[in-house]
């Protein structure tokens, strides 16, 4: 399937940057997709509480009886709840009938995540992976199977398996070409969205809006210069090392909220920036060597090593240029959302701060690129 060109799904009012309004938006692509599939999906309308664990739990164990056969007779005694911590827009429970031993995930969203994400892109996207079931959804979550195993961490890319095993996961999510989906690049379709929706204040006085007029005459230099480079594959868009778990075995990729058709040195590129952690450690960041025996597992992988026609090398080159260039998207792109972030989330993270020093590598990065 050829990408087309996502100028066309510009809606007339965010087509001139500098005009788009600040004014909220849901996120919404109905033009790049086929709804039929997700209708297929059992949907319940109903909201889980999370005020309280004693409701929380309630809500949990009714939508388990509901949409999973392994726990229609399970008992509230019968299910055991682990909560994972490891992200920062939702939260992730494990959920196991301790009857017959079978387990499943619950994700209920973060506050008004509608505002930063196209939940019918992300369930189309999980249909597709081939070792993701999604069960059924409600209103504020989803529940879905469980892989097992742990998330990563820095220290496993030591790993010489490992490593090789996280870009081969890539690759393969790469590969993935759901049927329903236009191929096209949601990058600049997105940021235009999320303009509308950066706050210009905040009810917070220690919460500093950001300059929209920069931001918005930076989204313009991006796009002159990005739009043309890299080929288009479906990207994660959200590679952090959470969103991957680590077996016995293998590793594989998980969460799929962000995922959609996107430029391929942009997905690379915020991988490696996930390297330095919600901390933005860029001395962590990989240096071009260690970017080349990355990219090598990964080209191998998504143009099969036995292909005589594909120039690996080649290709490797190209992408660490591309690399350079797209690694100013990521930090746009990430802290755009961190100020969105900033007035939406009840969790417990300072987004302000990581949105300021989002941009400030943006800067940097874009001076050195420009020789200044």
């Amino acid at each position: 399937m050829s990408s087309l060109a996502y100028e066309k799904y510009i809606p007339d009012d965010e087509k001139d940057i500098m005009k788009i309004k600040s004014r909220p938006k849901k996120i919404s692509y109905p033009d790049l997709y086929d709804i039929k599939e997700n209708e297929k999906i059992p949907k319940l309308f109903i909201v889980i509480l999370t005020d309280t664990n004693e409701n929380f739990v309630k809500g949990l164990t009714y939508i388990l009886k509901k949409l999973v056969p392994e726990f229609k007779n399970a008992t509230t005694s019968d299910i055991s709840f682990v909560h994972f911590t490891e992200g920062i827009t939702n939260k992730i429970v494990c959920a196991t009938n301790m009857q017959n031993n079978f387990r499943v995930n619950i994700r209920t969203f973060g506050s008004y995540t509608e505002y930063l994400i196209d939940r019918d892109m992300e369930l189309l996207i999980m249909n597709s992976a081939p070792k993701v079931k999604v069960y059924g959804t409600f209103l504020n979550g989803l529940v879905y199977s469980y892989i097992p195993g742990r998330t990563l961490n820095i220290g496993d890319l030591i790993d010489i398996n490992t490593f090789n095993k996280t870009a081969i996961s890539i690759a393969n999510h790469h590969k993935l070409n759901p049927p329903s989906i236009k191929k096209v690049p949601i990058l600049f379709l997105t940021l235009r969205k999320w303009v509308s929706n950066i706050p210009l204040e905040y009810l917070d006085p220690k919460k500093k809006a950001y300059d929209l007029k920069v931001i918005k005459e930076e989204l313009i230099f991006m796009e002159e210069n990005l739009k043309n480079r890299s080929d288009i594959v479906l990207c994660h868009n959200d590679l952090l090392l959470k969103n991957f778990i680590k077996s016995d075995q293998d590793v594989e990729v998980i969460d799929y909220e962000y995922s959609a058709y996107n430029y391929r040195a942009f997905d690379l590129v915020n991988h490696f920036n996930e390297w330095c952690g919600f901390d933005l450690n860029w001395d962590i960041f990989p240096n071009e060597d260690t970017q080349r025996r990355f990219l090598k597992i990964y080209f191998e992988t998504y143009y099969d090593s036995k292909n005589d026609e594909i120039d690996i090398n080649q290709k490797i080159k190209d992408m660490i240029e591309d690399i350079k260039w797209f690694d100013l998207a990521s930090n746009f792109y990430w802290g755009a959302w961190a100020l969105i972030q900033a007035a939406l989330s009840t969790i417990d993270f300072n987004y302000n701060k990581y949105a300021n020093l989002r941009f400030k590598r943006y800067f940097d990065i874009k001076n050195r690129l420009l020789g200044k």
